[in-house]
């Protein structure tokens, strides 16, 4: 098996921007210590993705039950994703503190070029299962209906309004 990514680690201050560290990236190499594969290539040289007409890379070996490629047995630090893995071969380490944002919304997709490093916060945010959009959490903030229209009214629990509106949720 591949052994990918090991566990993050800070890099000195010389090496960090800002105080910022990176996760750190091992070499890949195969166990036998034959022919190298990457992320991108196994050792026989097929490549690990299609490319779709939507520019998206889909990844065609192991899936977990969420629908991201896996490349390794690890699930240590989010070692064994297949975009991870590609997008630190191909664009570098990816910022502590941050994850990784499919803009294309394909789990299995490992083209770096549709993937943004972000906070957690965000990608949250951002995900499509969000049932409120930024201008509805507006209006509820300055609303003064009761938590049970509010929440009848965007398809939420009261325990949602109450909470948007004291602060604890969309600040």
């Amino acid at each position: 098996m591949l052994a990918l990514l090991r566990r993050a680690r800070q890099r000195t201050d010389a090496d960090s921007v800002e105080g910022v560290g990176y996760r750190g990236v091992s070499e890949i190499r195969n166990r036998r210590n034959t022919t190298t594969s990457t992320p991108l290539k196994t050792r026989n040289g097929r490549l690990k993705y299609k490319v779709r007409d939507d520019g998206c890379w889909q990844w065609l070996l192991n899936k977990d039950k969420a629908g991201y490629g896996t490349c390794g047995k690890s699930k240590v630090n989010n070692e064994n994703y297949a975009h991870r893995a590609v997008y630190i071969f191909l664009k570098g380490l990816i910022p502590i503190g941050m994850t990784l944002d499919h803009l294309c919304r394909n789990r299995w997709c490992v083209n770096p070029n549709h993937m943004e490093p972000v906070s957690l916060k965000e990608n949250v945010r951002r995900a499509p299962r969000t049932k409120l959009t930024t201008i509805q959490v507006d209006e509820i903030k300055k609303g003064t209906d009761f938590l049970r229209v509010d929440a009848f009214r965007y398809r939420v629990t009261r325990q949602t309004i109450w909470r948007i509106r004291k602060g604890l949720m969309w600040q």
